[in-house]
């Protein structure tokens, strides 16, 4: 599937999976580092380690979400 994605350098840390739905490589370090587990527009599977899925479908939404994407950029500069 062709989805438009986000990278820094040649890592991709976010890509849109349609209807809202958004995947970001947070990693496992940026995950603890973050306090969104309780967010119902943030979806945490552990199978799959490094990345999370959020759900946006408003303007509030991604200024709430803007800390867990701050996050994703920060745990990918290294």
């Amino acid at each position: 599937m062709n989805r438009p994605a986000l990278f820094l350098g040649r890592r991709e840390i976010a890509h849109y999976d349609g209807e809202g739905n958004v995947d970001l490589r947070i990693t496992a370090s940026g995950w603890r580092r973050v306090d969104f587990a309780d967010d119902p527009a943030v979806t945490h599977d552990k199978s799959r380690r490094d990345w999370v899925s959020i759900c946006v479908s408003s303007v509030e939404d991604v200024e709430r979400l803007r800390p867990l994407l701050v996050a994703t950029v920060r745990a990918n500069e290294a």
